[in-house]
């Protein structure tokens, strides 16, 4: 499971087990109030690969957290979310999946390899 802890950008694992994101929702909270939601993710650039998911909302101060699992989403892409309650979406926003730890995450991680060779003085990157 991965925590965002009110980060501009939501990022979420891809795997089914549960996780937490912390969002700021439009929804007036009651004390102690806990909100079934519902959760559409639709990938960025391809919009037919949309699911929707059942989740839970509590109220935590200046932020809620949102509590979803049985994701199934592709590694280092961008999903728009809308969040869902009683058929008034209450959360729009964006999330980005990841299973590198977010204080060193590396655009081009894995993705570049540097050889060096004795008789050039240039790296090629593959």
């Amino acid at each position: 499971m991965f925590l965002n802890k009110a980060k501009a950008l939501n990022y979420i694992t891809n795997t089914s087990a549960s996780q937490e994101l912390d969002i700021t929702v439009n929804h007036s909270f009651n004390d102690g109030e806990v909100l079934d939601v519902s959760i559409e993710l639709s990938k960025d650039g391809n919009h037919s690969d949309t699911q929707e998911v059942s989740g839970q909302i509590s109220y935590n101060g200046y932020y809620s957290t949102l509590s979803l699992s049985g994701l199934n989403v592709s590694l280092e892409s961008f999903y728009s979310m809308k969040v869902s309650s009683l058929g008034k979406i209450i959360y729009k926003g964006k999330a980005f999946v990841t299973n590198q730890t977010i204080g060193e995450y590396e655009i081009n991680n894995n993705n570049y390899i540097k050889q060096t060779t004795d008789t050039t003085n240039f790296t090629i990157f593959e």
